[in-house]
């Protein structure tokens, strides 16, 4: 795991899918609502399907972000 200014960074696995999905839905439906007045996001972006297919996907690099062991 690499650190910088108080965050630590590794690359994303699977594993990281559950402890980052609801923060990522979130951040889609309090985007559209601002936007178009609706929850919306890119397909499988409510239940992690859209984490797994593009962050974990083989030629792509993703990191899973961390202060004090808390995804951000």
């Amino acid at each position: 795991m690499e650190s910088f200014d108080g965050l630590n960074f590794r690359k994303f696995e699977e594993k990281d899918v559950n402890s980052f999905k609801q923060m990522f839905k979130n951040a889609f439906d309090k985007d559209s609502q601002m936007h178009l007045g609706e929850n919306c996001g890119p397909d499988g972006y409510e239940d992690g399907d859209f984490m797994k297919k593009w962050y974990l996907h083989k030629d792509v690099t993703s990191y899973a972000i961390f202060r004090e062991n808390t995804p951000i």
